[in-house]
This record gives C-alpha cells, structure tokens and sequence, in this order.
C-alpha cells in the first residue's frame, strides 16, 4: 500500500488550504480512514487501483487485464445507514454498481445492484422475485456458492 499527500497551496491569496489524504491500494487489503472501513480485493494482480480519501470518497479503477475486483467503502461492523452516492458509472464491458456486504448467521454475500456493465450478476442465479424503493426496482436472487473466499 503506498501513500501520497496531496496538497493545494495558496500563492497569493491569503487563503488557507488543509492537506488532503489520499491513500492509494494496489493489492487486495483492508483498513480504516477518516472513519470509513474500506476493502479492496481482486482475483489477480493486474492493473485494479483504488483511492480513498477522506470525507468517504473513493475511487476505482482496472484495465482490461485486472479480473474479478471488488472495492469499496463502508462500516466493519455494520449497521443501518442511509446510503447517498454520486458519480459516473461507465464499463466498457462487465462491472457492476452496488451495494455489497456480508451477514454472518448465517453467512451471506449480498449485492444490491444498481447497475452493471455487459453482464447481469443475477443470471446464473434463481429470480425470487422484485421490490421496489425509492422509484427503483431491483431482482432479488438466489444462489449458493461452496469453497469461495468468504469473510469467516
């Protein structure tokens, strides 16, 4: 993991500008900043980058080579929270905009997603149906994943 401060000065103004804290991930870990627990993981070590910053953003990237990249923040514990989100979400191929997490008892991966690229998360996994919030619709899916990297 490599750190890198990033900073704008003022030259004739007067005005005092904060340093901003930027920490840039290049293999898969997670960690703690500005009160945000964040994970990044990634199948291979080909090209997948994320930044975190303070204030809750973040940001990621991959190439065509980087293969099975999940990132993010969020809360370790987790609990109820009120999600806002902005940005520009554009794959040129597969990717998916979500929320994604885990549950232990029972141990449950979950993705509520948002939007995707080229490939539908859902489609090898069986529809339970749909439900509607806040004007969007989302598919809820079954399916059972054996041997897999977990979070136990």
């Amino acid at each position: 993991m490599a750190l890198s401060v990033a900073a704008m000065p003022s030259f004739h103004n007067g005005t005092v500008h904060d340093l901003a804290r930027r920490t840039t991930i290049t293999s898969s870990t997670t960690n703690t900043q500005d009160g945000f627990f964040y994970s990044f993981w990634m199948q291979n070590s080909a090209g997948a980058t994320m930044d975190v910053e303070n204030g809750g953003k973040y940001s990621l990237t991959w190439t065509a080579a980087s293969e099975n990249v999940v990132g993010g923040l969020g809360w370790n514990p987790g609990s109820a929270q009120i999600i806002n989100y902005s940005g520009t979400f554009s794959p040129s191929g597969n990717g998916y905009l979500s929320v994604y997490g885990w549950t232990t008892s029972p141990l449950i991966e979950y993705y509520i997603v948002e939007s995707y690229g080229t490939y539908n998360p859902g489609s090898a996994a069986t529809l339970l149906g749909t439900v509607t919030s806040d004007g969007s619709s989302y598919d809820i899916y079954h399916t059972v994943r054996t041997n897999e990297p977990s979070i136990q």
